[in-house]
Formats: C-alpha cells, structure tokens, sequence
C-alpha cells in the first residue's frame, strides 16, 4: 500500500536511482516508468527526461491543489457512519472496528480544459391513443465547458491496491470470505469514483489553490507516469463516450451523436487522499477517502452471516420455483423429491451459515 522508494527500478535501470533536486539539492527517489517527479522537501516539480541520465526540467505549467477539508481527526467518524449504512456490511461492523492509524497521499492529477459542442439527433413516440404512435423528429445542442481530470500516476490500483480513482470502476469491495454463493454481489461504484467534474465526482474547475507543500503535511507526494500528451489523448476520447452516453437518454431513440471537442490547454491537479485501515474479526481492510470532498473513493469492508442468509434463501427459492416448474411441465415425478432433498440441504445450509462464528 506505501508508494515503493526505492524497490522498484528507475527509468535507467538501476532501483531507487536518486537525483537532486534544483530547487533545494534534496534528493528525489525515481521509480521505474515515472515521469514527473515533486520533492519532498521544497515541492518543486520536475517532468523527467530519460534521454539525458535521466535529466529533470522544471515543470512550466500551472499547479493547484484541491485543499483538505476532510481533517485526519474526523476520518474515524465518517468511517463509522459509512460502515452503519448500505448493504451487505456486518451489523455490528460500525461498533467493532478497530480504526487503524491514517495515512495521506497526493496523487497528481492532469487537469485537461475542454470545450464541448454536442449535436445528437433522435426520435420521440408521441401516443395516438388505442397502442398506436408515430415517431417524432427530436434534435438538440449543447455547448459544455469544464476541466476533464486523467490520474498522472496511472491505474491508482497499482498504488492502493483498489480502482480507487477508476472513473465507474468497482470500488465498494465486500469481502465474502469463503461465502462463494455472494461472489460478485456488491461491488459497486462508490459515491464520489468519478472524479471527472461531473455527476457525483469532484469538480477540479472549482476550489483549487496554489500548490502549496505545506498544506499537506505528512502526505506522501506520489510520482507521475503518465505524459501530459498521452492524458490529453485520454481526455479526449473519455470526453467523446461521456457525452455520448449522455446523449442516448435524451430522446426515445436517438440515431446520431456527434462531438467535436477543442482542448483548450492543461494543467497539473494536486488531490488528497486518506487510507483508513482498520481491522475487524481479525481481517485488515482499507477505506480510501477523498480528502477534498470528504466522498469516499473505495472502500473494503466484510459482509454480515445474515446478508449470506438472504442470498442462500433467495437462490433457493429460485431454484425450488425452477425445479417444481421443469416438474410439472415435464411431468416427472422424481424432480419433486429431488427438489425437496436439495432444499432442505440448503437450508441446512442457511441455517449452519447463520450460527457459525463470523
């Protein structure tokens, strides 16, 4: 879960290759693949050129960071309202977590100004009465401006061990245990994994400052890989998919979507992360929340015996309704008796799952 130092290789080679910075002659670890790099000590940013050593130049565009709202000494409190509400947590999980200490991370983030010209095309059913209609022409468009944010440090999974800054990626993650009927169930995107300015996620256009390093003390600065260009790209093509899927609920049938976007130019978002560890029943899980906004990003949490009751006693049902349906239309006696076995050992199974420790 700690950004490596000094494990991994750096972009020549060598692991934990160490260069000075120009600001304040501090040394900056670099990791293999990084490509921008902020010190520590005096929060200078650098763009890493491997083809000269590797040699750093000083970053030229406009930094900002999304400033902490969240403070570290109420992360125990929102992690507990958050484990007290929602599915398949464990009914005394809010009670008996065992918060752990929290740690602060700032992932650079390319803000990519755009400006959007959307022209979609579609059709809407008017009724005339007795289950008829006719389809009407429908068309419109939209001009958008905002700021599109790519993650500079890549797949934030590789970091945190979770999609945390995946926009739409699975981030509430239950842990079923040996539970294999539950598999699957529950992993949905948690309020606030879209950080694309949009929806629910965090607006980078609106409440950035100044870098500042003394804003986040104690923060570990993470490394860039990804190339401002190659975040442009993404932006780009993220942009065009967004809008149009926002199109196709604009009208009953839509058949054409067109989006012309203009990049307007780029910059460099700082974001606060918090991880939240904490322990329950023995197990170790993480919350990761978003320090500006206070959303939590991802969050991994145990499932409760009853929730697993539910599921048993859900597919039981559909199975027995399954199987007395194949019975009766098949007109196979046998499957009546084969139905009620295999529903009583499930619910013996229900039954062992609900008083077993855990």
């Amino acid at each position: 879960m700690e950004p490596v130092k000094s494990q991994e290789p750096s972009a020549t080679g060598r692991p934990g290759r160490l260069v000075k910075c120009q600001s304040c002659a501090a040394p900056i670890t670099l990791r293999r693949d990084d490509h921008l790099v902020t010190c520590a000590y005096c929060g200078s940013s650098y763009i890493l050129n491997r083809d000269e050593g590797p040699a750093l130049s000083p970053l030229t565009v406009k930094r900002t960071l999304l400033p902490v709202r969240l403070p570290r000494e109420k992360l125990a409190d929102a992690a507990r309202e958050w484990m007290a509400r929602g599915f398949f947590k464990a009914a005394d999980l809010d009670r008996k977590a065992e918060i752990g200490q929290a740690r602060g991370f700032v992932v650079p983030l390319w803000g990519i100004w755009m400006e959007a010209e959307v022209h979609w095309i579609g059709q809407n059913r008017q009724s005339t009465g007795r289950g008829g209609g006719v389809w009407q022409r429908v068309e419109g468009r939209e001009n958008h401006t905002s700021c599109w944010p790519v993650s500079a440090a890549g797949p934030t999974k590789q970091v945190f061990g979770l999609p945390a800054i995946s926009p739409g990626g699975a981030s509430l993650v239950p842990d079923w245990g040996g539970f294999v009927a539950g598999r699957g169930l529950g992993n949905l995107p948690s309020p606030g994994v879209d950080l694309m300015g949009h929806g629910e996620g965090v607006d980078v256009g609106q409440g950035r400052q100044d870098f500042d390093l003394d804003q986040v003390p104690g923060f570990t600065i993470l490394s860039g890989q990804v190339p401002r260009a190659q975040a442009e790209l993404h932006a780009h093509e993220q942009i065009v998919e967004f809008f149009r899927k926002e199109c196709k609920r604009k009208a009953d049938r839509v058949t054409s979507v067109h989006v012309r976007v203009d990049l307007q130019g780029s910059d460099l978002v700082f974001l606060p992360v918090w991880e939240l560890p904490y322990r329950y029943r023995g197990k170790n899980y993480r919350i990761l929340f978003d320090a500006h906004s206070g959303k939590i990003l991802a969050g991994e949490h145990p499932v409760g015996k009853w929730d697993k009751v539910v599921v048993l006693l859900l597919i039981h049902g559909a199975l027995g309704a399954a199987s007395a349906i194949a019975a009766e239309t098949l007109e196979i006696p046998e499957l009546w008796a084969g139905t009620a076995f295999f529903g009583a050992a499930w619910l013996i199974f229900a039954l062992w799952t609900a008083v077993r420790p855990g």
